[in-house]
């Protein structure tokens, strides 16, 4: 089946108006921005926002949507080029992962406030845990030998991927680039830090 051509104009005017719904946010709370206020920013006419959204709220959605889905695609993508990394599986998807949401980091940085949009983190961690729970469910058995529950593991994932984002972002200003986090990540998931240094301790005992 052929697929739907892309309308640009029609990808460049939506981006202008949820580039203005980021800037907005940035000024006041989601419950005081208004259709009008998008519009204006945006300089588009009520009718084009109404040609692709039904309401204030469906625009929101969408915006969520579309970036949480960005970044599952990014998964899905580069997971297979893993395969060929010899050191730890899945070191390229989780830095294209970290990747996807710096070159997003506007977006990301603003939605992850939970005074500004609430539902956006809770949306987040479900859609990364179910996700990573489908996907770790699917290896093969040799790799999912694992000493916890599968499930707690999928959030543990999720919730530290996400905690590792909202510090890069809003806590540290986005200090570190996307390799270094990415890096700091895989440590953290493979390593157990602190279980390390608790056996290098007692060991001195």
């Amino acid at each position: 089946m052929q697929k739907k051509k892309v309308d640009r104009r029609v990808v460049r005017t939506k981006k202008v108006m949820k580039d203005s719904l980021i800037s907005l946010l940035n000024e006041k709370d989601l419950s005081l921005i208004t259709i009008t206020d998008i519009v204006d920013r945006s300089d588009v006419n009520r009718s084009t926002f109404y040609a692709h959204f039904q309401d204030k709220e469906d625009f929101i959605d969408c915006l969520i949507d579309e970036l949480i889905q960005g970044l599952i695609d990014t998964f899905q993508h580069t997971s297979v080029e893993d395969k060929n990394v010899d050191s730890f599986p899945y070191r390229f998807t989780i830095e294209a992962m970290f990747t996807y949401i710096y070159i997003n980091s506007n977006y990301f940085k603003v939605l992850l406030l939970t005074t500004k949009v609430p539902r956006f983190t809770p949306e987040l961690y479900a859609r990364l845990y179910k996700y990573s729970l489908s996907h770790i469910k699917k290896l093969p058995e040799t790799e999912t030998k694992l000493d916890v529950h599968v499930g707690l593991y999928a959030n543990y994932l999720s919730s530290t991927f996400i905690s590792f984002v909202h510090y890069w972002l809003v806590d540290r200003e986005q200090k570190y680039s996307p390799e270094y986090i990415s890096n700091e990540f895989i440590k953290v998931i493979i390593s157990n830090p602190l279980a390390t240094y608790i056996k290098e301790s007692t060991s001195d005992l």
